[in-house]
């Protein structure tokens, strides 16, 4: 869970920094997606860090089964 929070974490200050954010009210009622929420998704996506389950990085061919690596620690 650590993990999982920290690579959410650098994922929305890349955004912050890159990006003037809108605050909005969501709703998982509602289907309408947040606007910058590709872009978050991208930031995420593009994490590299050493979290305490070793090295995290993801891979931008398959979105569908995302997974940690191991190096061994």
């Amino acid at each position: 869970m650590y993990d999982a929070v920290t690579v959410f974490a650098h994922g929305l200050s890349a955004l912050d920094r890159s990006h003037k954010l809108k605050l909005t009210n969501l709703s998982c009622d509602s289907e309408i997606p947040w606007n910058d929420g590709l872009s978050l998704f991208n930031y995420i996506d593009s994490v590299s860090l050493t979290g305490l389950t070793g090295k995290i990085e993801f891979n931008a061919v398959s979105y569908t089964h995302l997974r940690a690596h191991e190096t061994g620690r």
